[in-house]
């Protein structure tokens, strides 16, 4: 009897979950076919990716129950049964085409190796307090590296500790600056900001508003109301690193709590976050798609203000972002399987919007035509570009601090661990800190380039042939496509150079030009300082920039022949001294009674892989000339 009994229960279990699934099915197809007949496009936004697996089983389900138990004839005869098949057969068609987005997996992409990273070659001008320097502070004790991010009291925004992220935050801040006092350093920051936009050496001024753009895409498909409801161990950005950032603007800097806007502004900022932060700063404006519980509702400017430089589209932003005096940028640290990494750039397809869309249902996907999954290879428009040089985006970007926290190998936000030293198979518990937009992108995809290295081809999403193109084009002009001028604002002036982009040397030194003595390029400082080193050769005698000798190396990098081509004002002996890294003579060739005008010296070596500096002297009746350059030998 007893028997019976739990057979029957069981029954009515099971009856009662078919008929939940067979409901969840249809009304998952329908609101399928209702949003993305009208608009294709949106197949491929969050929430329809999150419900594909609903609509797939219900459909293979009710295909597989209709063509088992009636027959072809017998479902020709049931009306209701065929609209409903039809129905079916037609989302999944469309689900299959559209849904399985080839951005979903770099098989279907060309992916680069690691080969073909070239090290140290700057491009562009660097640009910040102290031009092109990036400061990455990691402290393993930042965040618990045992948590299993599988139940409530374990997941990853419950295993933070706050005061360490503080700490964290006010040593990167002084090191960005170069000075001691975290309230000297942002009084750098702020000037160095307002001089280059033509305000003057003046720092914060009482009453500007400020508005931080942080990265929250998983509330796209995890929250009811302001209540997240599942997806809770997938990260976004740090609510400990807002808090962090918060502390510092209110009580250091001394803005108005009522004069700062933080959110992401159409999505919806949860109670995880809200919880963490409104108890100390209530008067915050915290923004998202539906202000609701005490948020505040993103409005959109009036009229477009943002034109991509393609031509193709364009966009309003939110209206916070026009009345803001300077942006934050508090990204979190990911790849990404369209765009190969997201970051401080890429943080900015939260800013934009369709004008058909709700704030609600807000996606980028109409922008993703451009990125490398889908047009690979160099010199292709990127509106990441566009996003670095808006006034009101990139342009108007005070500082950029990556949650680095925790990191993730996709969109999606599952947690990663990252095996490269010094990380060792823990979370990177880092934040990276830059004013320099291209400086602090160039780095952080080097952490992913390393990091990913070895990772399967069909993941290897930073391996994009393509990911680092709008780095460079960010840089300089040189990089952008023939028939692109990017000019985001359509005002009729391009952007300039945005910052300096580089590669480091390898992934165990991490080191830059001006950490290998070289006057420009990106300058990379660690908290603590053991991580990243300066080993400046001693052929480096402040002789930078070829301040008299005009000259150049070509191919650079090289294999074992390159060429030296100067212009000489007067006739000279030329001496070329090649010097390795360790500030060791490796090669030196004489050239005597060199005629003026253009000359090229042919240099033959069997150099070893790696960063050399090139000494160039002049000698004549008048003098002497000198010039410096960096050779990077590849082969």
């Amino acid at each position: 009897m007893q028997i019976s009994n739990k057979i029957q229960i069981l029954c009515k279990k099971l009856f009662s979950l078919k008929v939940l699934f067979i409901f969840s099915g249809i009304a998952s197809t329908i609101w399928f076919l209702v949003r993305v007949i009208p608009k294709p496009s949106r197949a491929t936004y969050p929430c329809m990716r999150a419900a594909a697996p609903v609509i797939s089983s219900f459909i293979i389900y009710l295909l597989g129950i209709t063509s088992s138990m009636y027959g072809l004839k017998l479902i020709r005869k049931l009306t209701g049964w065929k609209v409903l098949v039809g129905a079916a057969v037609l989302s999944f068609g469309m689900f299959l085409l559209i849904v399985r987005n080839p951005e979903a997996a770099s098989a279907d992409s060309t992916l680069i190796s690691a080969a073909d990273i070239i090290p140290n070659m700057p491009v562009g001008t660097g640009t910040g307090a102290i031009p092109g320097r990036v400061v990455w502070v990691w402290d393993p004790e930042a965040t618990d590296g045992t948590l299993t991010n599988n139940s409530d009291g374990n997941y990853w925004y419950q295993k933070t500790d706050q005061d360490v992220v503080d700490q964290m935050f006010e040593d990167g801040l002084r090191k960005l600056a170069g000075v001691d006092e975290v309230s000297v350093a942002w009084d750098t920051l702020f000037t160095a900001f307002n001089r280059a936009h033509g305000l003057g050496n003046v720092a914060y001024s009482t009453g500007e508003k400020i508005v931080i753009k942080i990265n929250l895409t998983t509330s796209c498909c995890s929250v009811d109301g302001t209540n997240k409801t599942q997806w809770f161990d997938r990260m976004d950005t740090s609510p400990h690193v807002l808090l962090a950032l918060l502390r510092q603007l209110v009580n250091v800097v001394g803005v108005a709590e009522a004069d700062i806007t933080l959110g992401d502004p159409y999505r919806r900022f949860s109670n995880i976050h809200w919880d963490h932060l409104v108890s100390e700063f209530p008067d915050v404006n915290y923004i998202d798609d539906l202000g609701i519980d005490g948020r505040v509702a993103t409005e959109r400017s009036a009229y477009h203000e943002l034109f991509f430089s393609d031509g193709q589209h364009s966009t309003t932003l939110p209206q916070c972002y026009l009345d803001a005096a300077y942006m934050i940028n508090v990204p979190a640290l990911k790849a990404h399987d369209a765009a190969g990494i997201t970051f401080a750039a890429k943080n900015h397809q939260g800013s934009i919007i369709e004008d058909d869309d709700g704030n609600s249902s807000q996606s980028a996907m109409f922008m993703h035509y451009s990125f490398p999954s889908t047009d690979p290879g160099p010199k292709k428009f990127r509106q990441l570009v566009d996003y670095m040089g808006h006034e009101y985006l990139g342009g108007n970007t005070l500082l950029i601090l990556v949650d680095g926290l925790w990191s993730s190998g996709n969109w999606s936000a599952e947690l990663l661990r990252w095996q490269m030293p010094p990380f060792n198979n823990d979370y990177p518990n880092s934040l990276i800190l830059a004013q320099d937009p291209v400086a602090l992108e160039s780095v952080c995809y080097d952490f992913f380039l390393e990091e990913f290295k070895n990772k399967p081809s069909n993941i290897k999403y930073p391996y994009f042939d393509g990911t680092g193109d709008y780095i460079l084009q960010a840089a300089s002009s040189d990089y952008w496509p023939d028939d692109v001028e990017y000019d985001p604002e359509n005002d009729g002036t391009p952007i300039g150079s945005l910052g300096v982009a580089e590669h480091w040397n390898n992934g165990t030194d991490k080191q830059y030009s001006v950490n290998l003595g070289m006057e420009k390029g990106i300058e990379l400082v660690s908290v603590p300082d053991t991580l990243v080193k300066y080993t400046a050769p001693s052929a480096v005698k402040h002789l930078q920039s070829l301040r008299e000798l005009d000259a150049r190396l070509s191919p650079n990098p090289s294999g074992r022949d390159v060429k030296l081509s100067l212009t000489l004002d007067r006739s000279s002996d030329i001496d070329v001294k090649i010097f390795n890294t360790a500030g060791q003579l490796v090669y030196s060739l004489h050239s005597p009674e060199l005629a003026p005008g253009y000359q090229n010296i042919s240099i033959r070596h069997n150099l070893s892989p790696g960063i050399y500096i090139v000494n160039i002297i002049g000698i004549s009746d008048s003098g002497r000339q000198t010039g410096q350059l960096k050779l990077v030998v590849n082969k």
